[in-house]
């Protein structure tokens, strides 16, 4: 099983204005595919099928810009802008790098959208940018503090999907489900779920929250964004508590919720 995590940062020009769905979430699922595919057609097929439920990987929307009131992202000709990529399973992080560096060193023009780009830059060494991070799993576990109040700021609109339908409260126990369903298909430390059950009984100390809708080509998903923060109380044992804070640190990796490969449920743990 490997172990390491990873989030880095692509920049990016527009060759031609464009419009963009939402976040550009979709569209840079789509960018994201394109580069894969020019490099290994397996590599692509891997991540794009893969032999888990969970992805191994989540992507950001446009970091610098938020979409207007019709819901979409507008980008002019010659304009600079970013994304974020995070890879959840380590053996994947070479081909990745190297699928983007080819990309970026052909000066290959890419389809993001409706318009076409270059790329940059690649931005993959801690210190060049916020989004820029990389850890081990057991280094998450054994750092966490088994602390009473875990606060998250959720960066872009999320979303649960249960039994197909679409939810948009931010229960602790669908936030800290999503986590530890992926800490647990790709960290080879496997948390015991059986106490997350107690999750249902615990309830926001303090929000700002706002509800939002993403568009995407053929829907539209509605999420929350925003701060909240959830403390823990004496039901919860000290185990329990650390366990609770290594997947409120995994958040900044793994994303949160529905669609977290297209932009959606990114956030990260607030520490004070």
């Amino acid at each position: 099983m490997y172990n390491m995590l990873s989030s880095f940062v692509i920049e990016l020009e527009t060759l031609e204005a464009m419009v963009l769905n939402g976040y550009g979430g979709e569209a840079i699922h789509g960018l994201f595919f394109e580069v894969l595919n020019n490099y290994s057609k397996k590599v692509a097929e891997y991540l794009h099928n893969g032999s888990n439920r969970q992805k191994p990987f989540s992507l950001s929307g446009i970091l610098e810009k938020k979409p207007k009131t019709e819901g979409k992202i507008i980008l002019e000709s010659g304009e600079k802008a970013s994304f974020r990529i995070s890879i959840l399973e380590e053996k994947l992080l070479p081909d990745i790098l190297a699928a983007f560096g080819k990309a970026l060193n052909l000066k290959t023009s890419l389809t993001l959208g409706n318009g076409k780009i270059l790329l940059k830059n690649i931005h993959y060494k801690e210190g060049q940018n916020l989004w820029v991070r990389s850890s081990l799993y057991p280094k998450l576990f054994e750092e966490a503090q088994p602390d009473d109040k875990i606060q998250f700021k959720f960066f872009s609109p999320t979303s649960f999907r249960i039994r197909g339908n679409q939810c948009t409260l931010p229960g602790a126990y669908l936030i800290f489900g999503s986590l530890i369903d992926r800490w647990n298909s790709f960290s080879g430390i496997t948390f015991d779920k059986s106490f997350t059950e107690k999750l249902h009984t615990i309830y926001p100390s303090q929000f700002k929250l706002k509800s939002e809708i993403v568009n995407f080509s053929n829907y539209k998903v509605i999420g929350f964004k925003g701060v909240l923060e959830y403390r823990l109380g004496k039901e919860f044992a000290r185990k329990e508590k650390k366990i609770l804070n290594t997947l409120a640190d995994f958040a900044f990796y793994s994303g949160i919720g529905y669609k977290t490969t297209m932009g959606m449920g990114q956030a990260v743990r607030v520490k004070q």
